[in-house]
């Protein structure tokens, strides 16, 4: 979809940066989330709330609380709700700023110098398209890891000064197969807001995988090198398995890879980079054996055989194809 530029806008001047927070229904996480966000040591930002379905009474509670500060502003979805990726459009048609940061309603930041020191480094390097930055993930409130593998980045990246590597420079190809089946998720991401717009944001048909969809579209757009910081700057919080509330969990393990690999279709069809071409093929292999796994677990020996020999297509193994024909031997 393209994406109006600045529709709805009420800021006068550009501030340098708009962060985008979707929220549905969870004042007390959105709250969470706000403290922390308002925390940064630079001012040159607006926060852009978009309520994605909440009850009136928990809208008008979100309002009451913060509708006062002057640099957030509220917004419904208007109807078009559904998805992260329906309000973190109407999100970016309410902003007018040259970079666009993001934080999901049961994130956080933990950083409070990330935009001060962001805008250092963009400004640094003469706006670049896009800024990455670390984070660690946490369920129930203990950290499980960093999202990325530092000592693989640091193998593969350059320092931008020598004597401080926490910011490094990457071939976008090295990057993509570095890590297959990984993308760069939003709380992590600062795109600047002509390219986000110019790829036509987020594909709102999508419910799932929609930060996936979008880190691929923008790998394909923009020109090497990718910076990165490798601090975490945020904690992306990993709901306990069986939680509806969340919208990574509104579908069933099967259902996920089925989006992810329409995603991966997509991403062949309207990407050119031969490496994002690579990086699909392997993930749809990988998918594909996840889908048969999951089918065979289920019974369901048909659509097992079948995830297995497409699977095969994409990515082959000697030890896949003794599986695949154990199936068709053993179950047909």
């Amino acid at each position: 979809m393209a994406i109006p530029e600045n529709t709805g806008c009420t800021e006068q001047q550009p501030v340098y940066f708009s962060i985008i927070v979707p929220t549905c229904n969870r004042p007390e996480t959105l709250s969470r989330c706000m403290e922390h966000l308002l925390e940064q040591t630079m001012t040159d930002y607006v926060i852009q709330v978009i309520d994605d379905g909440s009850p009136e009474s928990v809208y008008d509670q979100c309002i009451s609380q913060w509708g006062n500060r002057d640099n957030i502003r509220f917004h419904r979805a208007g109807g078009r709700g559904g998805s992260p990726a329906v309000a973190r459009n109407v999100g970016l048609q309410h902003s007018n700023s040259h970079y666009i940061a993001f934080c999901d309603d049961d994130d956080y930041w933990i950083d409070q110098d990330h935009l001060a020191v962001a805008r250092e480094l963009l400004e640094a390097q003469r706006r670049p398209p896009l800024y990455i930055t670390n984070q660690v993930l946490s369920r129930d409130n203990r950290v499980l890891r960093e999202y990325w593998n530092i000592e693989r980045l640091r193998q593969t990246g350059t320092p931008l000064e020598k004597e401080n590597p926490e910011f490094i420079r990457v071939d976008k190809s090295n990057l993509l197969r570095l890590f297959q089946g990984s993308c760069a998720h939003v709380n992590m991401t600062i795109v600047r807001a002509d390219v986000l717009r110019s790829v036509g944001g987020f594909r709102e048909e999508l419910q799932y995988a929609e930060d996936l969809d979008l880190y691929l579209r923008l790998m394909d757009t923009v020109d090497s090198p990718i910076f990165i910081r490798l601090k975490p700057i945020a904690v992306q919080t990993i709901p306990p398995p069986g939680l509806s509330g969340n919208a990574s969990r509104r579908h069933t393990e099967i259902e996920q890879e089925t989006i992810a690999i329409g995603v991966m279709h997509h991403a062949l069809a309207v990407t050119h980079e031969p490496e994002l071409h690579r990086y699909a093929r392997n993930y749809l292999g990988e998918a594909c054996r996840r889908l048969c796994e999951l089918y065979v677990k289920q019974g369901d020996m048909r659509q097992g055989r079948e995830q297995a020999r497409t699977a095969l297509g994409y990515r082959y193994s000697f030890k896949w194809l003794l599986y695949t024909l154990y199936l068709h031997m053993r179950f047909w």
